[in-house]
Formats: structure tokens, C-alpha cells, sequence
């Protein structure tokens, strides 16, 4: 009797056959998952959704984020990742998309150093769209329930910023010394007062003396200091007179009347560009105060980082 033998090929494929069964089918009896069907689990969805955000994809992050907060609604990083939802939107600019999210976690978070850092970074958010009375009050907010002296000596350390920036001299003052006195020297609240006693030196220009020095065209524009513009209105303003005097002497009523219409227009534009100028120039020169202010006394140090491990060590930027 002849033994028939099976050509070499077919007895190649039959372990190969049964190694692609086994790999398809043992997903399906390890977890009642269907064959093709990819799954995700929460741990892995928040670390795909960090890794876009750490590399600076702030909105491929947001989508990953909001796909994890779907599909794993009581996870217990649902604050966090609606709080770096916020933090992404801030991160792009897009200042008012993140006011949402990063309320809802202040408001709602049961982790209270999550509802203060998202407290810190919505006052920023604030600032940034020039919203300052919305930043105090949240900055307040802070300074009335933060239990720790350091929490709250940061919230009045920001204030004072903002009310710098808003030319409240004295108010800034008053919070930079609500500090504590054990946190004075991490915030450097001696050099910040040595450096606010020397706001009074920067130079300012009198709105109201603009004003009135313009009665002389151009002569308003001089005393701020911009004075190809008081040539001009000078001259622009001088010519305009002689012509319409001229029209009226030669007895061409109409066109003198004409010219003093429209020399009356430059004229009170005149006085107007003095008194903004002079409100301009008090800006830049407060500005250059703030920018000095910056460099000589504004600390390099947060004391509420996304990293809880460290408590002091971070860059505060305000503007």
C-alpha cells in the first residue's frame, strides 16, 4: 500500500493558519472584543492627550482631552484634563475659549490646589484680554479662602501687579504690604517699594496745560515733546487764518467763510491731538516705569506650579 504524500507548501501553511487564528480570535476571549475592533483605556486616552499638549499641539490636545472626558466621564481626571483644555486655549492665544473650561474646574474641582491654579492662570486670562477688575476680583477670591499664608501672599503679590499696570500707584502699595512679612523677601517687597518711590520721577505731561497751550497752534504738541507735529499745526494752522483774513478783506466773503469753517475743524483737532498726546505720553512713560519696575524687582518664582512636587521654582509673567 502507497502512502500519499502531502506536498511540502500545505504543510508549511498549516502552523501559519492556526498562529492567525489564535492572534484574532484570543482578543475576543480575553475581553469580549470583536475582531478588528481597537480599544483604548482611560490611562492611555490622558497620556496621548498630554503627549500632543507637551508638544506644544494645543488643539490636537483639546480634541484628545474632550474625547477623554466623552468616553471616561467619572474618571478622576476629568478636572485635570478640562483644567489643560483651558491651558490650551490660553497657550494659543485664544484667551476667551479659555474662560470656560478653566471656570468650571475653579468652581467645581474638589482638589482645591487644582481650583487655585486654575484660579491663577484665569486671572492671567483676564489680564490678557485687559479685563483687570474681573482678574482683582478672582486675585480677592484667592486672598479671602486660600488657607495657606504663601497662596495668599501670591494673590496679593499679582494684585499689586494689576493695579500697576492700571497707574494705581498707592493700591499697589497697600496689597505688596499685605504680604506676609515671612514672604517679603521671596517677593521682594523692600525693593519693590525702593523702586515705587521712584515712579514720581518718571516725567509726566499736564492734559489740561496741553490743552490750553494749544490756544498758540502746535504749541500744545511742543510742551509733549512732539514737535514735527507742532510744525505742522503750527504752520497748517497759520495758513489757514491768513487765507480766510485775506478772502474777507478782498470782500470774497463765501470762500472766507469756507476757509474758516475748515480752519476751525484743524483747529479744535489742534487741541484735541495735544491733550491725547499728552495722555499718550503718559502711558509710554509709565510704561518704561513698569518695564524698569519689571527688571529690577519682579520675582522668578510661582507658588502654585502644574508640577505638585515643587513648590517654588516657576516664572511669573504677568504682561
Amino acid at each position: 500500500m502507497k502512502i500519499k504524500l502531502y506536498d511540502t507548501r500545505v504543510i508549511l501553511w498549516v502552523p501559519m493558519l492556526l498562529f492567525l487564528f489564535f492572534w484574532v480570535i484570543s482578543p475576543v476571549l480575553a475581553g469580549n472584543q470583536k475582531p478588528g475592533e481597537l480599544t483604548i483605556n482611560a490611562e492611555q486616552q490622558y497620556r496621548f492627550a498630554m503627549g500632543y499638549f507637551k508638544q506644544n499641539q494645543y488643539f490636537k490636545a483639546i480634541a484628545e482631552f474632550e474625547r477623554f472626558i466623552y468616553f471616561f466621564p467619572d474618571n478622576p481626571k476629568v478636572d485635570e484634563a478640562k483644567y489643560h483644555i483651558g491651558l490650551a486655549y490660553y497657550e494659543s492665544g485664544r484667551f476667551r475659549e479659555a474662560i470656560d473650561p478653566l471656570s468650571e474646574v475653579a468652581e467645581k474641582s474638589p482638589d482645591q490646589h487644582l481650583r487655585t491654579r486654575a484660579l491663577f492662570r484665569l486671572s492671567e486670562t483676564f489680564i490678557n484680554l485687559a479685563d483687570y477688575q474681573s482678574a482683582i476680583t478672582l486675585l480677592d477670591h484667592v486672598a479671602e479662602t486660600a488657607k495657606k499664608p504663601v497662596i495668599r501672599d501670591e494673590a496679593h503679590y499679582r494684585a499689586g501687579w494689576v493695579y500697576l499696570k492700571l497707574e494705581q500707584i498707592e493700591i499697589a502699595r497697600q496689597r505688596f504690604r499685605m504680604i506676609s512679612p515671612q514672604n517679603h523677601h521671596p517677593f521682594r517687597v523692600q525693593e519693590l517699594e525702593k523702586e515705587l518711590s521712584q515712579e514720581k520721577l518718571y516725567p509726566k505731561k499736564n492734559p489740561r496745560l496741553a490743552g490750553f497751550l494749544s490756544i498758540l497752534p502746535g504749541a500744545g504738541f511742543a510742551y509733549c515733546e512732539r514737535y514735527q507735529d507742532a510744525l505742522v499745526a503750527f504752520l497748517l494752522n497759520t495758513g489757514l487764518i491768513l487765507a480766510a483774513y485775506e478772502s474777507f478783506d478782498s470782500g470774497n466773503e463765501a470762500l472766507g467763510g469756507l476757509i474758516a469753517f475748515v480752519g476751525a475743524g484743524f483747529y479744535a483737532g489742534n487741541i484735541y491731538g495735544a491733550v491725547a498726546s499728552a495722555h499718550k505720553y503718559n502711558r509710554d512713560s509709565h510704561q518704561r516705569f513698569l518695564d524698569q519696575l519689571k527688571a529690577q524687582t519682579q520675582v522668578t518664582l510661582s507658588v502654585v506650579p502644574e508640577n505638585q512636587g515643587i513648590m517654588l521654582g516657576f516664572q511669573v509673567n504677568f504682561f
